[in-house]
């Protein structure tokens, strides 16, 4: 079903949408919030709209929420930011101003003390259900995700797109050198592009990143910055970061109506 859009005064659009998941049920688009700029602008850039609160069905009917930031121009391509969906907030709306539905979710993980196996197995499952329902998602062009995570949720990122043959690229940020239950990440990603950011003072994460970047087999970057800034702080520490990701989803991720300038944050 297409998305449902009613007027609510000038500043907010009640947004509903159900998303076919194939055999397990719906994903559904719960609330959105623009400005009254957005609303009257359908050109406006992404980085004018509020994101719209989503939730995705995972193993054992568990709710995954997530924030939406819609492509200006769709269909498009999905980027799927793992962990947590407010701490991409700066950088998501930038991204999908370049073409790209960003969708944000948070993973079990979040509130658990220390790093359960048991919790992992249940999130690398619930990233892999998410991209399932993002193919059925109106507006989003079907079997094209990129995944994107850092630190030891960078690690999730590899081993999810790894799993999941709609995953055209990764991109890691001080990714961990978590495998789940496969024997080499790397090795299963194959010839599909990764991008990896890391500092240098990041001890055995860095030397794992690294190893990542020169035994990968498809196209590949690796970006090692001066200093110690962990994860999502390297786009903080390194704002260039931002642009570079951009440009590599504009040349890895089919199926996107790219901006050839990305917007400055608000």
């Amino acid at each position: 079903m297409h998305p449902v859009y009613r007027m609510a005064g000038c500043l907010t659009v009640a947004v509903g949408l159900i998303m076919a998941a194939g055999s397990f049920d719906h994903a559904r688009v719960v609330t959105a919030a623009a400005t009254s700029q957005a609303t009257s602008a359908p050109t406006q850039t992404a980085t004018t709209i509020a994101p719209i609160a989503v939730q995705f069905e995972g193993v054992e009917q568990h709710i995954v929420p997530g924030l939406y930031y819609p492509a200006p121009r769709l269909p498009a391509p999905a980027v799927l930011l793992l962990h947590y969906k407010e701490g991409w907030s700066p950088w998501a709306p930038r991204w999908s101003a370049r073409g790209f539905n960003v969708f944000a979710i948070d993973l079990r993980i979040w509130g658990v003390e220390g790093i359960s196996v048991e919790v992992a197995q249940r999130d690398m499952r619930d990233i892999l259900l998410v991209i399932q329902q993002l193919n059925d998602t109106p507006g989003v062009t079907p079997h094209q995700v990129a995944l994107m995570g850092g630190s030891f949720i960078g690690g999730y990122a590899l081993v999810a797109c790894a799993k999941s043959p709609d995953c055209k690229t990764a991109i890691l940020f001080s990714a961990t050198d978590y495998r789940a239950d496969l024997q080499d990440p790397i090795e299963t990603l194959g010839d599909r592009p990764l991008l990896i950011a890391v500092s240098k003072n990041e001890g055995s994460i860095t030397a794992t990143d690294m190893e990542y970047d020169r035994r990968a087999k498809g196209e590949h970057r690796l970006i090692v910055y001066d200093g110690g800034a962990h994860a999502n702080g390297l786009l903080n520490a390194h704002p260039e970061l931002v642009d570079i990701v951009g440009d590599w989803l504009v040349k890895y991720l089919p199926g996107q109506e790219a901006a050839t300038v990305t917007p400055e944050p608000r």
